[in-house]
């Protein structure tokens, strides 16, 4: 019986995933797009606006700061003060609806994605461990990332 029911829960499961597969992303590299060169790491928001699809309320209304390479900034607020909606279109996760978005002198939406997220660290707000090891937990998000001699 456990058997039985643990071979459904996989299908499901498996199901699911392929569904999930399928979707393709809303945001796409234009066709132009170039490789993201070295990082330095200067990150510029000029008249940054972003509100969500079937709203008319901004969340972010034309930010704009810049954080120098070495520079540490901090971003402060209540719930849903938009901390997090500032970060999520540098990796490009969503578009800005304004404005434009500028690491070392190159706005964003003229990189690629893959080789601008490869270069990106994001720390989630939500940390979940996996069953297995603290390495296994680690290399997560880098599987073939080898072992240090």
């Amino acid at each position: 019986m456990n058997f039985s029911q643990n071979l459904l829960n996989g299908a499901a499961g498996f199901e699911r995933f392929l569904e999930m597969m399928a979707v393709q992303p809303d945001i796409a590299d234009a066709p132009d797009a170039a490789p993201l060169r070295e990082i330095k790491g200067e990150v510029e928001f000029v008249h940054v606006g972003f509100r969500y699809a079937g709203s008319s309320n901004e969340v972010l209304s034309r930010v704009s700061l810049t954080v120098r390479p070495g520079e540490t900034a901090a971003l402060t607020g209540m719930s849903g003060a938009g901390k997090t909606t500032l970060c999520s279109p540098i990796p490009r996760f969503c578009e800005a609806g304004e404005g434009i978005i500028i690491i070392d002198g190159t706005d964003i939406k003229t990189v690629t994605l893959k080789s601008r997220r490869s270069r990106i660290r994001i720390v989630q707000q939500d940390v979940y461990l996996f069953t297995g090891t603290i390495r296994e937990n680690l290399l997560y998000g880098k599987p073939g990332l080898r072992k240090r001699k």
